[in-house]
């Protein structure tokens, strides 16, 4: 089964390393599963060290490689593959659990949601419906026994009667425990179970707290817990009782507080009390929501903290009187969200349109309500990132637009290309352009004529072709013909585009690149057809 005699040589080598014996067996039982080709061992093997060496969370393995390392670790006699696969498939809870400001699913990601930029969440799936059956029956004679247990607890459609009983398994295996806290299939009596048993642990806790099923009554009396990780997660969760938000707007911790003020429902008791926290954070969020009183925005745009005036001026829910009366405050910040805000009047555009910081000028010129004059002197101001927001302004007039798409700067000519107020005529001359971004730019905006976008399909910079794939406006003829680009890349994009026929999509799904199919997939899944033949 091995490619040819470099492979066979590589794995010779193997042998002889020290407890690489199983981890051999594995790589040829993927080869001879098919899995993966014997030119990619090497690329495998490399995969499988990292995951044998470090935490499972840590390990950063590409998309199209997870299906392989996966059934690897199945077949792999290893107790840390064992622990890197639960950790994988845990992914499949993430639709159950509260996510902002939360570590994902799998105990890993509690451990270690310090080092984690994105927590947890969003790790990729479509792997695990690929699988063959032969990766499922491995899991269940894994040499880390409860690694079975973990495949059906991290499971979202696992039966009810089954996750109770490993709720209550007497060998309280803390990874197990934190999948079962986490699926949202977990019957409601399983939950109090870990959440209140006399073993249970905070991390259990905070899962029960974060599950999108969890009852007001648990709710309720996971507020009162010690650990401030548990309380965040209650103060976070749409499920739990206004009156208990309200009293954990008191809360010790700073953070429990501030995800009291970012909350809609939270009260407007509860918010005026946080609009004059000690701590800017919370205040931040209270300035932030619009479901705010509207009494505590004039205290806080007075704030002496920047950040706080900066949130209260670009909340919609601010009068746009109050908000004017900040066009001269000390902070950039401030005055450039005051520039941004819709109706803030030509009076204070004006003003802020000649403000020292480009920052602002910017914000002035990406305003619908610049008017004309405006934004044609700030059409020649000096910074291009000015220019560029001029360019980009759909209510910039086509004299000015004409002047921008000969600019010397690739950046401003390829805001003016993007712009739907570009008239055909410009978008013919921006379509060939020497700079691939401003033909990029060109070939995504919606209003580019027919046959331009047909030049612009077949240019040879994949990143153009891929502009085109985005295209909501480009004909059905045209799509079907990036569906079938040599580059992955297109493929990808033309499969997101919903203007592309369900039969090229659903040729898409069974795509080479792992890319290309997962995104055709969860195309699929979102087009109304496709959710009313699953119902």
């Amino acid at each position: 089964m091995l490619g040819n005699d470099a492979e066979v040589r590589m794995l010779e080598a193997l042998r002889e390393s020290v407890g690489a014996r199983s981890r051999l067996l594995a790589l040829v039982e993927v080869l001879n599963a098919g899995v993966v080709e014997g030119s990619g061992l090497r690329r495998l093997n490399r995969l499988l060290g990292e995951v044998g060496g470090g935490p499972p969370c840590l390990v950063r393995v590409p998309d199209e490689w997870l299906g392989p390392v996966a059934y690897a670790c199945a077949c792999w006699d290893s107790v840390a593959a064992g622990r890197w696969l639960g950790w994988a498939l845990s992914a499949r809870l993430d639709g159950g659990l509260v996510q902002d400001w939360l570590p994902g699913p799998g105990l890993e990601s509690i451990l270690r949601r310090s080092r984690l930029a994105d927590r947890g969440f969003g790790r990729e799936t479509h792997w695990i419906c690929e699988m063959p059956a032969g990766f499922w029956a491995r899991l269940g004679s894994h040499r880390w026994e409860v690694l079975k247990d973990i495949a059906v607890a991290s499971d979202p459609a696992a039966p009810r009667r089954v996750l109770a009983q490993l709720a209550g398994s007497e060998t309280w295996r803390h990874e197990l425990l934190d999948l079962v806290a986490s699926n949202p299939r977990t019957p409601m009596s399983a939950l109090e179970e870990i959440a209140f048993a006399s073993l249970a642990s905070p991390q259990a806790q905070m899962r029960v707290a974060q599950n999108l099923n969890t009852g007001r009554r648990v709710l309720t009396r996971l507020a009162s817990n010690s650990d401030a990780g548990v309380r965040l997660a209650v103060a976070l969760n749409p499920g739990t009782p206004r009156r208990v938000r309200a009293r954990l707007a008191g809360d010790v911790s700073v953070h429990v507080r501030a995800a009291v003020a970012r909350r809609g429902d939270a009260g407007d008791e509860a918010l005026a009390v946080l609009a004059a926290d000690r701590e800017c954070m919370v205040r931040s969020w209270v300035a932030w929501n619009a479901a705010a009183p509207a009494g505590v925005f004039e205290a806080l745009l007075g704030d002496r903290n920047a950040l706080v005036r900066s949130c209260a001026a670009a909340n919609a829910a601010v009068p746009l009187e109050l908000a004017r009366a900040r066009v001269a405050d000390r902070a950039i910040g401030v005055r450039r969200c005051v520039a941004a805000r819709a109706g803030i009047g030509r009076e204070a555009l004006a003003v802020l349109g000649v403000d020292a910081k480009p920052r602002v000028r910017e914000a002035v010129a990406a305003n619908p309500g610049a008017g004309e004059a405006l934004l044609g002197r700030l059409a020649r101001d000096g910074c291009e990132g000015v220019r560029r927001a001029v360019g980009a302004n759909a209510s910039t007039s086509a004299g000015v637009l004409e002047g921008l798409a000969g600019d010397a700067d690739w950046w401003v000519r390829g805001s003016v290309a993007s712009n739907p107020a570009a008239g055909a005529e410009l978008l013919v001359c921006l379509g060939s352009d020497g700079d691939e971004y401003v033909r990029a730019s060109t070939a995504e905006n919606s209003a580019t004529p027919e046959a331009v976008l047909a030049v612009l399909a077949s240019d040879g910079c994949e990143g153009v072709r891929a502009a085109a794939a985005h295209n909501v406006a480009a004909p059905v003829s045209l799509l079907v013909g990036l569906a079938a680009d040599p580059s992955a890349s297109v493929r990808y994009c033309v499969a997101w585009n919903p203007s592309l026929p369900a039969e090229a999509l659903s040729a898409l799904a069974g795509d080479g690149s792992y890319r290309v199919r997962a995104a055709a997939a969860d195309a699929l899944g979102a087009r109304p057809t496709a959710r009313r033949v699953r119902a």
